[in-house]
């Protein structure tokens, strides 16, 4: 099945927005979500307006000051990354939604960050996540919610016994 969403740009709800059709329904409030560029992903506009208000950075602006620390222009760092220079600044200025997990990973990669870390920032699901859990569309969510709350070291313990499980298995 196939989605399509139609979308118009406001000023009204407090800054720039998105709205859909039909009824009018505010997509994203404040964040400006919709990326025209990559259009069938999630829209991240709970997530950036959470993080607005708790005062974290956003994707943006994590961004735009490690691109600046490595000194590579806009013009660049975009063609680097194989979207134009207008969509980069837009995203850099939060108009525009994170790009997709397997843009942002190259991003990190450039920047040698860390594309797990990144991906979170970006509000994203890595690609191969996301085809574990649709593979296993009832085991990987509920793995998930089972560790929901487990101290580092018991991840840690968790991902040392997959890992002897996998080797024995080879």
């Amino acid at each position: 099945m196939i989605a399509v969403f139609s979308a118009r740009y406001t000023t009204e709800a407090g800054g720039s927005c998105f709205r859909g059709f039909p009824g009018e329904k505010v997509v994203d409030g404040d964040c400006h979500a919709l990326d025209a560029v990559d259009f069938g992903r999630t829209f991240g506009g709970e997530a950036c307006a959470m993080k607005k208000a708790r005062g974290v950075k956003s994707f943006g602006a994590v961004l735009r000051e490690k691109r600046m620390a490595k000194k590579i222009t806009l013009r660049k760092f975009a063609e680097m990354i194989g979207v134009s220079a207008t969509y980069l600044s837009q995203v850099e200025q939060d108009h525009f939604a994170p790009p997709t997990a397997d843009r942002v990973t190259k991003i990190a990669e450039l920047l040698g960050e860390d594309p797990d870390e990144w991906i979170r920032l970006a509000d994203r699901v890595p690609d191969d996540v996301d085809v574990m859990v649709r593979q296993h569309p009832k085991d990987m969510p509920e793995l998930m919610r089972l560790a929901t709350g487990l101290s580092p070291e018991q991840f840690e313990v968790i991902k040392e016994q997959i890992r002897k499980m996998k080797k024995r298995g080879k």
